[in-house]
This record gives C-alpha cells, sequence and structure tokens, in this order.
C-alpha cells in the first residue's frame, strides 16, 4: 500500500507536528503503514469508514519511507500501527492514544474514545 488517496503523506516529525498543530478542534490521526503490509489495506478500509461516522483529520506515514526522527517518535515496532492526538484546552494541553498490530476492532475503539462524532444531517431530514 502506497500511501491513501486524499490523505497526505508524512515522512518527517517535522511535518506531523505541523499536522498536529492544524485546526486543532479536531484530533490527529496518523497511520502508519508500509506497502507490504498484508494487514494495512483492511485496516486503511476501516480507518475510512470511521471518518464517515468521527470527525478527525487523517495523514499517512510509509515506515520504509519515513526519515529517522518521525521513526525515532513513533517508536513502531509492528503494523499497522497509529496515533492519535487531540489538543483539549491551555490548561490540559493533548492527549495520545497510539497501537500497534492493531487489529480494526482496536482501531474503532481508539476512534471513538478520541474523536467527536460527526452529525449528519441529510437534507432529506429537513
Amino acid at each position: 500500500m502506497a500511501g491513501v488517496e486524499g490523505v497526505p503523506t508524512i515522512r518527517t516529525l517535522e511535518e506531523w507536528n505541523a499536522f498536529v498543530e492544524a485546526e486543532k478542534g479536531r484530533p490527529a490521526f496518523l497511520q502508519c503503514g508500509s506497502p507490504v503490509c498484508v494487514r494495512c489495506a483492511p485496516f486503511a478500509a476501516r480507518i475510512e469508514q470511521l471518518r464517515a461516522a468521527f470527525h478527525f483529520r487523517w495523514a499517512y506515514v510509509n515506515t520504509h519511507d519515513a526519515e529517522e526522527d518521525l521513526l525515532e517518535e513513533l517508536q513502531v515496532a509492528k503494523l499497522p500501527a497509529y496515533r492519535i492526538v487531540r489538543h483539549l484546552d491551555s490548561e490540559k494541553g493533548t492527549e495520545m492514544e497510539e497501537g500497534q498490530n492493531s487489529t480494526p476492532e482496536e482501531l474503532t475503539k481508539a476512534i471513538q474514545r478520541m474523536c467527536p462524532t460527526a452529525l449528519g444531517f441529510g437534507d432529506e431530514d429537513f
């Protein structure tokens, strides 16, 4: 799997930090994967489903193509992996959750804990 269409690819710690700081009102979600990871494509499909129900910003890092600074920060040993960063308020700072060798079920629970739900109001409802 080479990146996800329409999802920014992160290669450096500086890029990840900038992604986290942008739009502080929505959690930042980083998917860690690799083109050779057989579990990463189904994991990405689950993220796509969750994106319809929850508010978060999604970025992708190919762990075989990332720079050392980012890899040191993430400490990913098994794929698929993720990190979610959520800004709380100026006094409480941020909250983070991460997982490695994750299943779609574990991912779903983490998104439910860390990300606000998306309220959908289709035109047919009004």
